[in-house]
């Protein structure tokens, strides 16, 4: 393999960042639909309806996580393994599941 084909294939560390931080930005904008935020309290809390004002309150967290930075030390080994070997969007990743469910933590909700 050649210089340039390994470059290629191996991303550097401000790459996968920002692939991660689009991508749990994805998911949160997903969440933050009111249809989303349903389905997502009924599927990892078994909880059907919540009040208005935490309602709010989770939208609120929810938006600035999105816009924050990412935690360089809760995503630093899925950083490093999309710096070796660069794949798709990892939205489904559990590391972004446990950020956004300290969120939910906060108001009460936990999983079942």
């Amino acid at each position: 393999m050649t210089e340039q084909t390994i470059n290629t294939l191996v991303g550097s560390i401000p790459e996968a960042i920002e692939i991660i931080r689009l991508a749990r930005q994805h998911y949160i904008e997903k969440i933050t639909s009111t249809e989303g935020l349903d389905l997502f309290l009924e599927n990892h809390f078994q909880t059907f309806g919540i009040s208005n004002t935490k309602r709010e309150f989770l939208l609120r967290d929810l938006r600035e996580l999105s816009k924050s930075s990412l935690d360089l030390v809760h995503y630093a080994s899925l950083i490093q393994a999309y710096k070796v070997q660069p794949q798709p969007s990892p939205e489904n990743e559990p590391f972004i599941l446990r950020e956004v469910e300290v969120i939910f933590n906060k108001y009460g909700l936990t999983r079942s």
